[in-house]
């Protein structure tokens, strides 16, 4: 019988501490597992807060509370299916800024309508002006999520080698869904405490540092995908090394 094959080294995966060790070393790793981590916040309080925000505190109809609760996952979803196609075309960097920059934006809208719009828009009937500021936000929310939310998992993997890329994933995804929990938690104990201006200012803050974070620290590691046709990956150059943790193939 033929002998069994067996994987050539190269393609064999590194030890898990040493991979998790060369990960927490990587500062464009780390800023993508804060971004990560910091969105999911935000939709951790965003899923437990806005019905109650809405429809307790400022008294909307059930119908209106609906509408702002549906739009923001709605224009996340659709938009998403196109955004981390754009992002091998274009580039990581400019997504993750925009994407996060834009969420920052969005929650200090829904904390302080009054601030950008004042009077009513009577053409919306029954949305008055928070009403019509929130329809915005939600818009802006949704769109500067599916942005981010893709290309995040994307440029994670750009991080990892293909033989590592398994692990480096799962536990940027790992980090990355804690945020769920916090957001839920953390933000349900604030709204009690301090209330929901000061809970929103400070989602906006951790969504204000991810933002510094995706445009000041975190530096692609490439800057076009070829996909198909056996084409190799086009790598911005850089002073380092490559090594397991680094270019990806």
């Amino acid at each position: 019988p033929p002998p069994p094959q067996t994987e050539p080294d190269d393609m064999r995966p590194d030890p898990p501490l040493v991979v998790i060790g060369d990960l927490l070393s990587n500062k464009n790793y780390l800023s993508l597992c804060f971004t990560g981590t910091a969105s999911n916040f935000k939709d951790g309080f965003a899923w437990g807060t806005f019905p109650v925000f809405f429809s307790n505190v400022h008294h909307l109809s059930d119908s209106r509370t609906n509408l702002l609760i549906a739009l923001y996952p709605l224009c996340w979803g659709m938009a998403q299916a196109f955004t981390g196609a754009a992002s091998d075309k274009f580039g990581r960097k400019i997504f993750l800024s925009a994407g996060m920059i834009s969420c920052t934006v969005a929650t200090a809208m829904f904390a302080l309508p009054e601030l950008i719009w004042g009077g009513s828009h009577e053409s919306l009937g029954e949305v008055d002006a928070a009403g019509f500021v929130w329809i915005v936000a939600d818009i802006v929310l949704g769109l500067g999520t599916a942005l981010a939310y893709p290309v995040l998992q994307a440029a994670a993997a750009d991080e990892v080698s293909p033989v590592n890329r398994g692990l480096g994933l799962g536990f940027y995804r790992f980090v990355r869904d804690m945020g769920y929990v916090a957001g839920a938690l953390v933000c349900g104990k604030l709204t009690d405490s301090v209330g929901y201006q000061w809970t929103f200012a400070i989602v906006t803050a951790v969504l204000g540092v991810a933002a510094v974070l995706m445009t000041c620290v975190y530096r692609p590691r490439r800057k076009t995908v070829l996909v198909g046709g056996g084409k190799r990956l086009v790598v911005m150059k850089r002073e380092e090394s490559m090594s397991s943790i680094g270019f990806a193939d």
